[in-house]
């Protein structure tokens, strides 16, 4: 195992049995653990795990394990598509997403917190999204998936 992965590993770890409140903290933490690293290099640590702070039932603020925001978004999106989308057309690079009514922009705002590959924008108004794609193939891509997904619901 390389060091780096040694290190986010054992980070983990720490983070989830200890309340570590600062870089500081961390990086003696890991001392203890045999893992010698410099403040800077944890820093980046933090950023890429992801670690986020968050308040204690104590009231301290400390660190702990983030939360994946696309893997949240593209859940949610799946729940509004579950529920809300009723119908889908596709016009070349365009894709005409019907929903119940008052629920597209709704839709529309899942499907933009999702960040699709190749999705540039979407249009909602009270029950039909405009979706917009960067190419003729990303949409036969998205309409392609978006019919599986609504015919599950």
């Amino acid at each position: 195992m390389k060091n780096k992965e040694r290190r986010v590993k054992l980070i983990k770890k720490i983070i989830a049995h200890q309340e570590i409140s600062t870089q500081k903290e961390l990086v003696r933490a890991l001392r203890k653990n045999g893992v010698a690293a410099s403040q800077a290099t944890v820093s980046r640590d933090i950023k890429e795990i992801p670690l986020v702070k968050i308040r204690t039932n104590q009231g301290r603020l400390a660190y702990c394990l983030g939360v994946n925001l696309t893997s949240i978004a593209n859940q949610r999106l799946e729940q509004h598509l579950d529920e809300f989308a009723t119908s889908l057309a596709r016009s070349r690079n365009l894709l005409v997403l019907k929903t119940t009514p008052g629920s597209a922009q709704t839709l529309a705002s899942s499907l933009d917190k999702a960040e699709l590959d190749g999705v540039l924008g979407t249009v909602a108004g009270d029950d039909t999204i405009i979706i917009v794609l960067s190419s003729d193939r990303k949409a036969e891509q998205l309409s392609n998936w978006l019919v599986k997904t609504i015919s599950k619901g």
